[in-house]
């Protein structure tokens, strides 16, 4: 089987392709940097670099692939002021999927977001059938995620592309090259005595949990399905401020800020971190997304996917490990 992977040197993506090495499948890893990108160094597949808004590259090499994992996109919590956010998770998309119709592929994965999906009303369990976000005060990555899905959902009733899409929440877990913005925020944990955390809390899922449902996709994944995945439980920041500290040895103490206030000192924040050459893990905005997508079900995965997530101390457990040693490296 030959399998081509978008954004292959990702967060998501390279974690994906050390799930594919462990099948027997001819594996093409594709990104901008693929071939000098640190989070593929050590493995030994095809890589290519392309871009993907090249219709004609993309095309060419997906000849005679059987399934393509699109998981390129750009994940910000800030506004699209360039517009890039649009042009990689919509034009970029769109160009990948057209590839795949022309390449006659026999499933289209696309990695999307639990952000594509309305965040309203908050009190009902977010499930498949939830509608896309549209309102005008969800963020421009919501934004964009949710105007590729419909898209490709339009692609696949009136053109045939064989769509598989899977909604994941937030991502932790090893692998975290770049690394992310929850990934720094979270490793600061393992060894401070002072923890601040925000009043709210994440319904995190491990990346190895979903590059895991991606690849079930391949023999499982119903053409024209959907699958949310997430981790077992919403958690509260200051209890995985708690946790991660406990796993870094370190057992200190948390200092809980009600959101309020945290949007009150937003700014100062950003000050102080700018001042420290660090970059703020949280927009202004984004601090809403500690109260939106709590009540969420991975029932169908569970049952079409046979998915089950992993406890989130194994996530910290195995953070801590592979951070520590991406810094002996």
């Amino acid at each position: 089987m030959k399998i081509v992977v978008t954004g292959a040197a990702g967060f998501l993506g390279n974690n994906l392709i050390r799930k594919l090495i462990l099948r027997d499948d001819e594996i093409i890893a594709t990104d901008l940097h693929a071939t000098s990108a640190r989070s593929l160094a050590d493995i030994s597949i095809t890589k290519i670099d392309a871009d993907i808004l090249d219709e004609t590259k993309m095309t060419a090499l997906m000849q005679d692939c059987d399934i393509v994992f699109h998981t390129a996109a750009k994940v910000s919590l800030f506004p699209d002021h360039d517009k890039s956010m649009q042009k990689i998770n919509v034009d970029g998309t769109r160009s990948v999927a057209n590839a795949a119709l022309k390449a006659k592929v026999k499933k289209f994965i696309h990695a999307s977001s639990i952000h594509a999906l309305s965040k309203s009303p908050m009190k009902e369990t977010i499930t498949e059938t939830r509608p896309h976000s549209n309102a005008e005060d969800d963020f421009d990555y919501d934004l964009t995620k949710a105007q590729a899905d419909l898209m490709l959902q339009e692609m696949a009733t009136q053109q045939g592309l064989p769509l598989i899409i899977i909604y994941p929440t937030g991502l932790l877990g090893p692998y975290d090259f770049q690394p992310s913005l929850s990934g720094l925020a979270y490793k600061d944990y393992f060894h401070k005595k002072i923890l601040p955390a925000i009043s709210g809390g994440h319904r995190y899922v491990d990346v190895r949990d979903v590059a895991d449902a991606l690849v079930a996709c391949i023999e499982h994944g119903k053409i024209g399905g959907r699958y949310i995945i997430a981790g077992e439980n919403w958690i509260p920041i200051k209890k995985l401020a708690k946790l991660f500290s406990e796993v870094g040895g370190k057992k200190g103490v948390v200092v809980n800020s009600p959101l309020w206030l945290a949007k009150l000192f937003w700014p100062l924040q950003v000050w102080l971190h700018k001042l420290a050459k660090k970059p703020f893990p949280f927009s202004k905005e984004s601090l809403r997304q500690l109260v939106t997508h709590k009540h969420i079900s991975i029932e169908k995965a569970k049952q079409e996917l046979h998915y089950r997530p992993r406890p989130i101390r194994e996530t910290a457990l195995a953070m801590k490990e592979w951070f520590q040693h991406s810094i002996s490296d």
